[in-house]
């Protein structure tokens, strides 16, 4: 029942912008971590977080959180992207210009969501750090050992097992086009 009926129905909310933000936290932690045990901890990657607004909300609505921001080298995430978006045998029926393009628009992107990652670093050192995918590749162990460390875990946890099956996958590399590597090497100097 609303107090005030005079009071436009857009303005109308039963919850404060506290107890919302107690709900939203409910929701995403029991989202995320319900079929945990009590021992295993969540998280969750998100290439859509590359803002600060949405990057602040999740600092705010988990105060504890720890955030680690994966980087690549510039040239190999737009080749990935490329691949994710767009399929292997359109780009070949791909006008060049709407190639180069799309090849444009994906290094901008990147390139803001890597300084976006770098001032939230600045306003927060103790909640955040990065992890090179080329570090990872070059001592997997260490690199995430030192993660786990920063988000509070205890590395002498880690299943070496499935890391060694992780880091052998197929997945984990990025398919390599020699004409498309030499347009991007072209296009981002």
């Amino acid at each position: 029942m609303l107090t005030r009926p005079d009071v436009g129905i857009e303005w109308a909310n039963p919850y404060s912008a506290e107890d919302f933000g107690n709900l939203a936290r409910a929701f995403i932690s029991n989202y995320f971590s319900s079929k945990l045990k009590p021992h295993q901890s969540w998280g969750f990657k998100e290439i859509r977080y590359n803002n600060l607004p949405t990057l602040n909300a999740i600092r705010k609505l988990f105060p504890d959180g720890r955030f680690v921001f994966n980087t690549r080298d510039l040239k190999d995430v737009v080749r990935s992207k490329l691949y994710a978006f767009v399929k292997e045998q359109n780009f070949t029926k791909m006008e060049r210009s709407t190639l180069v393009q799309t090849i444009t628009e994906a290094s901008q992107a990147i390139q803001e969501h890597y300084a976006t990652y770098e001032r939230f670093m600045e306003e927060n050192p103790d909640l955040s750090t990065t992890v090179r995918y080329e570090d990872i590749l070059a001592d997997p162990l260490g690199e995430v050992s030192r993660v786990l460390t920063h988000a509070g875990l205890e590395p002498a946890g880690l299943d070496r097992d499935l890391l060694d099956q992780v880091m052998a996958s197929v997945v984990s590399r990025t398919k390599r086009d020699d004409d498309i590597s030499l347009l991007i090497d072209q296009i981002i100097t």
